[in-house]
């Protein structure tokens, strides 16, 4: 999918690393770059691995190191139409093209899927972009213990939150980078590199090979873009420090729609006019009743006491 990127300036993050290494052959937002430096780091057998392959080439985290480096491959997707794209554009070369949903348990899980391909157990890169359910299937990989895993995130949630979607394939909604960190940490890899919309993490053995001194999510994400603060103000006005955006919808959302309060009840409480206290109590009575009915269950208290 494509979604703008307003961090693709490796200069805004000094403490990235290798996010200076950024560059697009195919890829989206740098990794090609990225993942062709570490490589360069580590042991190799010269195979990777793509789940949520799309045509193989749009967009593709594999395709540089598959056409330009000579690696052989493992490719999945499920979509058909797309799938017979993926066979087109990967005439000619060493891969293994499979059309199937992979899934989180039983016979297609991506590691029973990868164990019928004679891939080596550790090669030396996999790239997982499912839309939503990316924590799940990296999760799910336990036989199969590749060097360098790259792992699409939801970039517009700051790194302070960990936030993983429901279990469910009909659900799209990602995981944040912090909960893809602990789980990669859980499974023994690093956090090497970020991009706009993926992480770059590398087996925790191998991770001293690239002299990264503080992987910290903090020093190699860059969030300032994804985080947009709300406050209320004495009046109950609530406001954001900018708009706020649904990027994949290509909406904006102003300070204006996310008011609880109507216009005439936007004043400092203790300044209500008469009116104004009562036209208060019944917005409570209509949006709020269980509170309402603690109040009044607290005055039938102290009179009867």
């Amino acid at each position: 999918m494509t979604i703008p990127d307003p961090q693709n300036d490796p200069g805004r993050n000094p403490g990235a690393g290798f996010s200076a290494c950024s560059k697009n052959v195919f890829s989206q937002h740098g990794e090609d770059g990225i993942i062709e430096k570490i490589l360069e780091l580590m042991p190799g057998n010269n195979w990777c691995a793509e789940f949520g392959a799309w045509d193989g080439v749009h967009f593709s985290n594999t395709h540089n190191l598959i056409k330009n480096k000579g690696y052989k491959s493992v490719l999945i997707e499920a979509d058909r139409k797309k799938f017979k794209d993926l066979q087109k554009n990967l005439k000619g070369h060493e891969a293994v093209l499979i059309n199937k949903f992979v899934m989180f348990e039983g016979e297609d899980t991506l590691d029973a899927i990868l164990s019928s391909t004679g891939i080596p157990a550790d090669f030396d890169f996999l790239s997982i972009d499912v839309d939503g359910n990316d924590y799940y299937i990296f999760a799910s990989l336990t036989k199969h213990r590749p060097k360098i895993i790259c792992v699409e995130y939801n970039p517009t949630i700051p790194n302070e939150i960990e936030y993983v979607q429901p279990r469910d394939f009909n659900v799209k909604r990602g995981a944040s980078a912090l909960a893809l960190v602990n789980l990669a940490k859980s499974k023994s890899y690093e956090l090497a590199a970020a991009t706009y919309t993926n992480l770059i993490f590398v087996d925790r053995i191998l991770f001293p090979r690239l002299g990264i001194a503080d992987n910290q999510l903090a020093n190699l994400r860059d969030d300032r873009d994804a985080k947009v603060f709300a406050f209320v103000c004495y009046d109950g006005t609530i406001h954001l420090s900018r708009p706020l955006s649904l990027l994949w919808h290509d909406i904006t959302v102003d300070q204006s729609r996310l008011q609880a309060l109507p216009a005439y009840l936007r004043r400092f409480s203790p300044d209500y006019s008469f009116a104004q206290k009562i036209l208060f109590k019944l917005f409570l009575l209509f949006h709020n009743p269980a509170r309402v009915a603690t109040a009044i269950k607290q005055q039938a208290r102290k009179l009867i006491g």
